[in-house]
C-alpha cells in the first residue's frame, strides 16, 4: 500500500501592495518558512502562469491550508479574497494596524504596530502553529477512513496526474486534465473521480484551476 504522507503545509497571503506591506511579507510572514517548516506564497510572488491573476489567487486560496490575511487599510480586494477564503471554510488567521469594520471587528485579530513587528513576528508565529495544528488533526481525521478504503484509486489517479505533468515537461496547458479524461484513461468510474481528486487536493498532491472556462486538475510540483 502507498504510503500517503501529505507534503508541506501552504500558507497563502492576501493583503495590500505597497512597499510597507512588502517588509511585512519579507520580513514577518515569509520568515515562517524557515521557523516552521512550511511553504509561504503571495500572489505576487507566485511562478509564472499564463492564467489571470484572479484565476491563480483564487486556486491558490482553495488549495492552501491556512490564510493569512492582513486587513489593514480596508483593502475591498483583501475582503473579497477573505469572504471567498471563508466561503471555503478555510481556517483564516487576519492581522491588522488599524481598527476593522463592525462586521468584521469580531474577528481574533492579531493587531500590530507598523513600526514595531517583533510583536507580530511572536504573535503570528503561536496563531499559525495553533492553525496547522487544527487543520493536520481535522484534515487526519476526514480523510484517514478515505485513505484506508481507496487506497488503490488514490495511487492510480497520483500516477496519472503525475505522468501528465512529466509527458508535458510540467508545461501548461499539457499537464492539465479532466474528471472526463481521467475516467476514460484509466477506467475509473467518473462517480469516483471527484472524490479522489479531491483528497489528493487536500493532502496537496494536485489543485484544480479555471482553464478557459472548464474546471481542470494538474499535479503539484512542490
Amino acid at each position: 500500500m502507498e504510503n500517503f504522507e501529505p507534503i508541506k503545509s501552504s500558507i497563502f497571503t492576501i493583503m495590500p501592495f505597497s512597499r510597507r506591506f512588502n517588509d511585512i511579507y519579507n520580513l514577518v510572514i515569509k520568515e515562517l518558512e524557515n521557523e516552521l517548516d512550511v511553504i509561504v506564497n503571495r500572489s505576487d510572488k507566485l511562478p509564472f502562469d499564463t492564467r489571470q491573476i484572479y484565476d491563480q489567487i483564487i486556486s491558490e486560496i482553495s488549495s492552501a491550508n491556512v490564510i493569512i490575511a492582513d486587513l489593514s487599510k480596508n483593502n475591498p480586494n483583501v475582503f473579497y479574497e477573505l469572504g471567498y477564503a471563508h466561503s471555503l471554510g478555510k481556517i483564516v488567521v487576519p492581522i491588522s494596524s488599524d481598527e476593522l469594520p463592525f462586521d468584521i471587528a469580531g474577528f481574533p485579530t492579531i493587531f500590530y504596530n507598523k513600526n514595531d513587528l517583533s510583536e507580530l513576528k511572536k504573535n503570528l508565529k503561536l496563531r499559525i502553529k495553533e492553525a496547522l495544528e487544527i487543520f493536520i488533526s481535522k484534515e487526519e481525521f476526514l480523510l484517514r477512513p478515505i485513505i484506508k478504503k481507496k487506497s488503490k484509486l488514490l495511487s492510480i489517479v497520483k500516477k496519472y496526474a503525475m505522468n501528465k505533468a512529466i509527458e508535458s515537461n510540467w508545461s501548461k496547458p499539457g499537464l492539465y486534465f479532466t474528471q472526463e479524461h481521467l475516467a476514460t484513461d484509466t477506467g475509473i468510474d467518473i462517480s469516483e473521480t471527484y472524490l479522489m481528486l479531491d483528497t489528493l487536493r487536500k493532502m496537496g498532491t494536485v489543485t484544480a484551476v479555471n482553464w478557459k472556462g472548464d474546471i481542470v486538475w494538474m499535479a503539484l510540483n512542490k
